[in-house]
């Protein structure tokens, strides 16, 4: 599917976080927040963040004309997805961190493609492996955290690219 125009291909956050968002939902069946989330938190939730990082050095590049000129753009970029597990101590919700990060885990298995074109259209995202789990108490708010990292990378899919 080819996207309205180039600018929209640069909406990495944009696209992809709602898109994990729903995977992740789909399998815990808790609520998950990401950073263009308009709502409240319940607990226990998710929370899910995208770090684009560099573009690393290779020939996959996308094909584009831009102001009447053709010219060749890097389109892969590394990337961090980060799930934050939330409950809450007081509430002593049914859900435990451990079944959180396992659905967490499951979801962003690198060989399961659970972002394919009818999900997220103009990019691919690939997780390549889980990079570590920081399990933390926020005793302030009476909150458990677990974050987890995955590393990845993200490129645009060949036929996104815009006509012109």
């Amino acid at each position: 599917m080819s996207a309205p125009n180039i600018k929209s291909i640069f909406q990495l956050e944009e696209a992809l976080e709602p898109a994990i968002s729903n995977v992740l939902k789909s399998a815990s069946q808790v609520q998950v927040l990401h950073t263009f989330s308009d709502c409240e938190a319940e607990f226990p939730h998710m929370e899910v963040q995208l770090e684009v990082g560099e573009q690393p050095i290779n020939d996959h590049q996308g094909m584009v004309t831009i102001s009447g000129q053709a010219c060749q753009v890097p389109d892969t970029w590394n990337v961090t997805v980060i799930v934050r597990c939330v409950t809450n101590r007081q509430k002593g919700w049914l859900r435990s961190q451990a079944e959180m990060r396992s659905n967490a885990r499951f979801s962003m298995l690198g060989c399961i493609d659970n972002f394919p074109a009818s999900v997220v259209p103009y990019h691919e995202l690939v997780i390549t492996r889980e990079m570590g789990t920081v399990l933390s108490v926020q005793a302030a708010e009476d909150l458990d955290v677990s974050e987890i990292r995955f590393a990845g990378w993200v490129s645009v899919r060949p036929d996104a690219w815009p006509a012109s």
